[in-house]
């Protein structure tokens, strides 16, 4: 008997500005790519990221849900498949422009902006996502200077590790231009950051030798004050250093502790069947969220900017 396959879905809150940085700036206008995406002819959604063609091969939509099947690869890459009967491997032709490619299935709900993304290895990595969101606003709907990133939904877990640690040695927070451009916390830190027309903004601190960076003050503080919000500029955050249940340094990143679920896929069931499984999971993930972030505004879709 065939055994179960699992799915990971990892959990990111989508940003979107046109113009960022100038008199003309506007909050990325989702509902109108999404309903695009509903019906753009496949030859349209698809474009060339770091040399793989990106593509959305499939959408859907589900009451406030939108669904959407994106694939990448290029025809530059060899294929193979090993029989575990010979022990031999073959090279696989698609045939002439036909190539493999990976594919994950993506959820999101305009109104909380709450994208669900299948995790699968090899999968579509973010920042492709990212980048086709942001070429087919700005090529295809005409929303120009539009740019478009996926910010990781932290879980408690990420903050309860950070709670844990005894002894920092080191912390970097990862902090892009958010929905509301930057946040308060943000202009906090770095003065008066839409002045600067920054995207992205890294910040480090490391201790002296022997000594331990304040949790209670400074970046320590900053990140830890993050842990409110679900929609807000946090892309990344790292902290390393030592408790006393671990021997050595530990390093915890945002990226290993974000809102996921996992979701177990029918046994030889259909392509339908798949989706209806990981649609549902996205739809209880961002249950979950809400749940867990239930004073944050911006999941209000009343509320959301």
């Amino acid at each position: 008997m065939p055994r179960p396959t699992t799915r990971t879905l990892n959990a990111f809150a989508i940003h979107g500005h046109q113009q960022p940085g100038n008199d003309n700036e506007a909050i990325a206008d989702y509902e109108s790519i999404f309903d695009s995406l509903l019906v753009s002819p496949p030859t349209v959604s698809r474009f060339v990221i770091s040399g793989d063609t990106v593509a959305v091969t499939r959408a859907e939509r589900f009451g406030s849900q939108y669904a959407f099947r994106f694939v990448s690869g290029n025809e530059d890459d060899s294929s193979f498949v090993y029989d575990e009967r010979t022990g031999v491997d073959e090279e696989v032709d698609a045939g002439v422009g036909r190539y493999f490619v990976n594919g994950v299935w993506l959820f999101v709900d305009q109104g909380s902006r709450v994208v669900v993304i299948e995790s699968r290895r090899p999968g579509v990595p973010r920042y492709q996502i990212e980048a086709f969101f942001s070429h087919y606003g700005r090529e295809v709907l005409g929303m120009h200077g539009l740019t478009i990133s996926l910010h990781p939904i932290p879980s408690s877990s990420f903050f309860s590790e950070i709670d844990s640690f005894e002894v920092i040695k080191e912390a970097t927070l990862v902090l892009r231009r958010p929905n509301k451009s930057w946040s308060k916390t943000a202009e906090g830190l770095l003065g008066n950051l839409p002045a600067s027309n920054a995207e992205q903004i890294s910040l480090s601190a490391k201790s002296s030798r022997g000594e331990s960076l304040n949790s209670e003050d400074g970046l320590v503080k900053e990140i830890k004050k993050l842990k409110s919000r679900a929609v807000s500029a946090l892309y990344n955050a790292i902290i390393r250093g030592r408790r006393g249940d671990f021997e050595g340094e530990r390093t915890v990143s945002l990226l290993k502790h974000m809102f996921k679920t996992t979701v177990t896929l029918p046994t030889g069931g259909e392509d339908a069947d798949e989706l209806t499984a990981l649609r549902e999971g996205a739809l209880q993930l961002e249950s979950d969220i809400r749940d867990d972030h239930s004073e944050d505004d911006e999941l209000n879709p009343g509320n959301a900017d």
